[in-house]
């Protein structure tokens, strides 16, 4: 019916049943010329200019150039954001979440970790936005991994694909070590650092590896051809898969004897095989994880 174009008038046929409808006021509508073809130029209230049939203008059917539908819809689109925004966060007001925009599927929202893109549907049936809608993946779990460690870590050389996917990250103490995003999120860092902390983990780190299975108390003889001394340590896993050589054990050895218990128990009992025996401390000359861990003799 209305269609925007531009101007070309026609000369008006000398048909005496011809009616000139030339600047004539239709609604919204005034009459700018003929067209042609039972069609006339129009200039709509709003600026726009569009060519109506006749027939459309004498009934009124044509009362804009089109533009009253659209600002009514405009309109009804923004009642329904508020409406919706208003719903939202009467169901959820403490939720921590910002809603920018939205259209008829999906919403921009932004939390403390960034900007994601969620189903309208689903942020109201309560599925808040995660890394997996972060619109930049990489920035939301570098400011997650903030939020746990705080500036301990540098993340320049973060290239997040998904949480089981290893990235790598720079320890201020130790350099570049590589480790799955789920597990940086679950507050472990940087190996060296653990094993520095009390001679090896903290209690509440042992406790969470762990799982609430048993753990093991060992005291092993280790030895190479030029050097041999004792270790004293924990393990959640066994003997075995502890000094294999996947593990990069650089000694031979053998089991003195094991305790299995309680991984609370299993640690207390550790720091105190260590303080009892602080003054034969050795330093072994290949250095392993859990190498502070070593004694002159038992």
């Amino acid at each position: 019916m209305l269609q925007k174009v531009q101007l070309v008038f026609v000369d008006h046929p000398t048909n005496w049943k011809f009616k000139n409808l030339t600047n004539q006021k239709f609604n919204d509508l005034r009459v700018l010329g003929f067209a042609g073809d039972r069609h006339w130029y129009c200039e709509c209230d709003c600026g726009n200019i569009c060519k109506v049939f006749s027939s459309d203008l004498k009934s009124n059917k044509a009362k804009t150039c089109g533009c009253l539908k659209i600002r009514f819809e405009a309109e009804k689109s923004k009642r329904c954001e508020r409406e919706y925004i208003e719903k939202f966060y009467k169901k959820f007001p403490d939720c921590g979440v910002t809603i920018k925009s939205m259209d008829s599927k999906r919403v921009l929202v932004s939390n403390k970790y960034g900007d994601c893109s969620v189903s309208r549907a689903g942020l109201m049936t309560g599925r808040m936005p995660t890394i997996l809608t972060a619109i930049n993946k990489t920035e939301y779990f570098i400011n997650q991994a903030i939020a746990v460690h705080g500036d301990k870590y540098n993340y320049n050389l973060v290239e997040y694909i998904n949480m089981n996917t290893k990235i790598k990250i720079i320890c201020k103490n130790h350099g570049i070590f590589e480790q799955t995003p789920d597990k940086h999120l679950q507050k472990r860092g940087c190996h060296k650092c653990g094993r520095e902390i009390s001679g090896g983990y903290t209690q509440e780190d042992f406790i969470r590896f762990a799982k609430n299975k048993p753990a093991t108390l060992y005291f092993i003889r280790c030895w190479n051809k030029d050097e041999e001394f004792y270790k004293i340590g924990i393990t959640t896993r066994t003997l075995k898969e502890r000094f294999s050589k996947g593990n990069t054990f650089p000694y031979d050895y053998e089991i003195i004897t094991q305790f299995h218990g309680d991984a609370k128990l299993v640690y207390k009992l550790e720091n105190k095989f260590h303080k009892e025996y602080k003054l034969m401390k050795y330093s072994p000359g290949f250095k392993f994880d859990g190498y502070t861990e070593c004694f002159t003799k038992i």
